[in-house]
């Protein structure tokens, strides 16, 4: 007869066996010679992206306020200014009068009397711009724009086009400003709708058709204006 002790031990050593056993077959990983497993991890959310097959909506030129509004003007210096000629070279909104486009008719009161009137200018190329009192960058574009009046004479006609002020105002500021050139009233802003001459100044070169060949808007300078007055004139020069 075995003895109880004899018994015990084979009874620890079966039970270690078992134990071994079943490490064996639950975690086979760590079974000699067996490469460690990898837990798959949830898959991480793709970065949302950037871009997108839709182009973003065209922006209002910066340092652009509210349509026809105080401070709609781009500030000096600031690339806030754009020409948009046959081949731009800024980008204005996409939204308005475009290149290409048959200029809307413009019949506006006159400072000082009489009449502006779009369609008695047809047969030469036309320079209008669009302006107001309070705008910056109108005020120093107007100086130029008298200037250049005077180079290019009878070639090309220069109308300004003064939105949402008074004729009291536009007078005041006409002779504050010297300007020889004709200002048309749009005290209620019709032109500026039909037109969407809204972020001011904003300037339209006509060619003798009456067809635009280049708008402008914000502050622009001497190259700018050259490079337009050059879709309608070919060969003009202005100077700086």
């Amino acid at each position: 007869m075995r003895s109880p002790i004899f018994l015990g031990v084979l009874a620890a050593l079966l039970v270690v066996l078992i134990v071994l056993a079943g490490v064996i077959v639950v975690v086979p990983d760590l079974a000699p010679g067996a490469p460690p497993s990898t837990v798959p991890s949830s898959p991480r959310p793709a970065a949302a992206s950037s871009l997108s097959g839709t182009p973003p909506a065209a922006a209002t030129p910066a340092g652009s306020g509210l349509p026809g509004t105080p401070g709609s003007g781009g500030a000096p210096g600031t690339g806030s200014s754009g020409v948009l000629p046959a081949t731009g070279s800024g980008s204005p909104p996409a939204v308005g009068l475009q290149v290409g486009d048959r200029a809307p008719s413009l019949v506006l009161p006159r400072l000082g009397g009489g009449t502006v009137d779009l369609a008695a200018l047809r047969g030469r190329p036309v320079w209008v711009n669009f302006i107001a009192s309070w705008c910056p960058d109108c005020q120093d574009e107007l100086p130029l724009m008298e200037g250049y009046s005077y180079e290019l004479g009878p070639r090309m006609a220069i109308v300004l086009v003064d939105v949402h002020e008074s004729p009291a105002v536009v007078s005041e500021f006409a002779t504050r400003m010297r300007l020889d050139l004709p200002v048309g009233i749009d005290q209620a802003g019709a032109a500026q709708r039909t037109w969407s001459a809204y972020a001011l100044p904003v300037h339209y070169w006509l060619d003798a058709q009456g067809i635009v060949r280049a708008v402008g808007y914000g502050e622009l300078g001497p190259p700018q204006f050259l490079e337009s007055v050059r879709r309608v004139i070919p060969g003009a020069s202005l100077s700086p």
